[in-house]
């Protein structure tokens, strides 16, 4: 392999990484917001 496809393929799997990393915390955000909403129609319901 030459220089340009090393640095192309390290450049496509750092990009793959951060997405995945994205992809995890806004996973953790959307699991936030949908507790949030479910206790919120519990207290809701409890009055």
């Amino acid at each position: 392999m030459d220089l340009a496809s090393v640095l192309i393929s390290g450049g496509a799997l750092l990009v793959a990484i951060l997405a995945a990393v994205f992809s995890g915390i806004s996973l953790g955000y959307g699991r936030g917001q949908r507790d949030a909403a479910i206790r919120q129609a519990m207290a809701s319901a409890a009055r």
